[in-house]
C-alpha cells in the first residue's frame, strides 16, 4: 500500500524466508494489478542489522521486537542518520518498546486509537 502514496521506492525487509517469499508474491500481484506507483522490492534480511540505503527514509514498524532488539534497532538507525534526524521518520504502531527511541529521537506525534470488539 505504501507504493500508492508516491514514495520514490518501497522496500520491505523480512528475515523469515517463507514470509519474504509471500511478500514477494504479494508484490507481483500488486504490480500486476496496476496498483504500484513506484518500484517495490523485498529484501530477506534482519532489520536490526540492515543498514538503510537511502539518504531520506520513512520506516514503518508494527511492534516487531522486544526491548533488547528494539534498542539495537534504534541504536543502528541513530548511527545510520547521525546529526540529521529530519531525514528519518519512524512510524511505530503499537509502540510497546517505544522507549528505545527516547535517547536519539524526538517524538513528533502520538495518539491512542480505540479497538472495536471485532478487533
Amino acid at each position: 500500500m505504501a507504493s500508492e502514496i508516491g514514495f520514490r521506492e518501497v522496500l520491505g525487509v523480512e528475515l523469515n524466508p517463507g514470509l519474504a517469499a509471500n511478500a514477494q508474491s504479494s508484490v507481483k500481484l500488486w504490480i500486476g494489478a496496476g496498483k504500484a506507483r513506484c518500484p517495490i522490492r523485498v529484501e530477506r534480511a534482519d532489520t536490526v542489522d540492515f543498514s538503510c540505503p537511502w539518504v531520506h527514509a520513512s520506516l514503518f514498524l508494527f511492534n516487531p521486537y522486544g526491548g533488547v532488539l528494539m534498542q539495537r534497532l534504534a541504536n543502528r538507525l541513530a548511527a545510520d542518520f547521525p546529526n540529521r534526524p529530519a531525514d528519518l521518520e519512524v512510524l511505530y504502531y503499537k509502540p510497546e518498546n517505544g522507549g528505545a527511541f527516547d535517547k536519539n529521537f524526538e517524538m513528533l506525534w502520538c495518539e491512542t486509537t480505540g479497538i472495536s470488539p471485532e478487533d
